[in-house]
């Protein structure tokens, strides 16, 4: 789990007096506390403070909104979504091998406001990227890392929903775009569920032919109709998950 730490005070010539920090912490199967890792006493530099001013109030954060482990590197890769980045962390050393994002080059704008980093089965990475930093709409990413420290991110694979596919619900009632999530499925197809403020969720494979899409929906009382329904982030059960929950098995 990822827990907030406690915010550092910031100089009184900022805009923001705070800046909240979060801790990454592995717990053993008894609940001791084995190993931890802290974003705070990285970002002490002016430039990537101002890279968390996007909005007018007196606390921010790293928000630090996922991490995935890659068991044949023994790294940790972190998504920070307020500063575009995305940390590679030797396991268990605690060292930043790799940062990935704006604070590379400006113009490796590959991902913004990203969400749900995760490790391909052949080891590369993929996230939801809200794209929120540019016009163009939410997409799944697939990125292959660079043999050499200090290269961006190579894009390997993109898909963006088409336009007149997407929920409209919401839009207009909300300033950007909130959460998002992608898991690849077992046959390497890729499962989304779309940012607030749309309501789709779709699979669509590597040929990038949409195998299935939906919009969630509820009812209003009042009018009696079915709207959509924008969520932060959804997943998907595999049909293995699904009959051990239903039928209370020990998932063997």
């Amino acid at each position: 789990p990822i827990i907030t730490d406690k915010a550092e005070p910031r100089d009184s010539n900022y805009q923001y007096n705070n800046v909240a920090f979060s801790t990454l912490i592995e717990y053993d199967a008894q609940g001791k506390l084995v190993w931890n890792w802290k974003t705070a006493g990285l970002y002490k530099n002016d430039r990537l403070y101002q890279q968390l001013k996007r909005n007018n109030s007196e606390f921010m954060d790293l928000h630090e909104n996922s991490f995935a482990y890659n068991a044949k590197t023994n790294s940790i890769y972190l998504s920070l979504k307020n500063t575009n980045q995305i940390l590679k962390i030797a396991y268990p050393g605690g060292k930043v091998e790799r940062a990935y994002g704006l604070t590379i080059t400006d113009t490796n704008n590959l991902f913004c406001d990203q969400h749900s980093c995760k490790v391909a089965g052949n080891g590369d990475l993929y996230l939801f990227s809200n794209n929120d930093c540019s016009n163009a709409g939410p997409q799944i990413l697939l990125l292959k890392e660079p043999e050499t420290a200090g290269q961006p991110l190579k894009k390997l694979w993109e898909y963006t929903l088409p336009p007149h596919l997407l929920s409209k619900e919401g839009i207009t009632k909300r300033n950007g775009r909130i959460g998002g999530n992608v898991i690849e499925l077992n046959d390497g197809d890729m499962f989304a569920s779309m940012c607030e403020p749309y309501a789709n969720l779709y699979i669509v494979n590597r040929q990038k032919q949409l195998l299935w899409s939906a919009i969630l929906t509820h009812k209003e009382p009042v009018a009696n109709t079915w709207e959509p329904t924008p969520q932060y982030k959804a997943s998907i059960i595999s049909d293995k998950e699904f009959n051990n929950m239903l039928w209370r098995k020990s998932g063997k």
